[in-house]
């Protein structure tokens, strides 16, 4: 069997591209939203607005390029923690947790990284080592912890210098 040249150039071409063809069609980003709500509507609708707003101006594209999956708790329910497991089954690559519903997912022990947003202390609760260094898979923001009642103060001086 003879072959042409435009038949080898042909099939050197096609298989030098196809790598570049797998990456072009590589699977969407996984993430997971877990948190309070009821049935569809989650309980923090503008924080989810804008969490979707941010992830467009980072070139994040629900259905093109990201797949976000919303895995929502009744604000009564006891088993946020077969929910958690449940969403683990869906091998996120990154869970982003707000409340309450943090020990749920930290009780569970996933691998991939976890951002939440928490209104105690995460050191205190167990799910980082320290605010400068979390350590382990576990990051996010605190609103209410004590230690950083001196910070805030300190940064309102700087703000509103006649404050005593």
């Amino acid at each position: 069997m003879t072959t042409d040249r435009r038949t080898a150039l042909g099939m050197l071409l096609a298989v030098s591209t196809a790598p570049m063809l797998a990456v072009a069609q590589t699977a969407q980003r996984r993430i997971a939203w877990f948190g309070a709500g009821r049935g569809s509507t989650p309980s923090w609708p503008p924080y989810l607005d804008a969490f979707r707003a941010g992830l467009r101006e980072l070139g994040w594209i629900g259905g093109q390029n990201l797949a976000l999956s919303l895995f929502l708790i009744e604000e009564t329910s006891e088993d946020a923690e077969r929910l958690a497991r449940e969403m683990l089954a869906t091998n996120p690559e990154i869970i982003v947790v707000h409340g309450r519903d943090v020990n749920a997912v930290y009780r569970v022990r996933p691998e991939c990284p976890v951002v939440f947003a928490f209104s105690g202390n995460p050191v205190d609760a167990g799910f980082v080592q320290s605010f400068a260094r979390p350590g382990g898979n576990f990051t996010g923001i605190s609103f209410m912890s004590l230690d950083l009642v001196g910070k805030r103060i300190e940064l309102l001086r700087e703000l509103v210098p006649q404050v005593r």
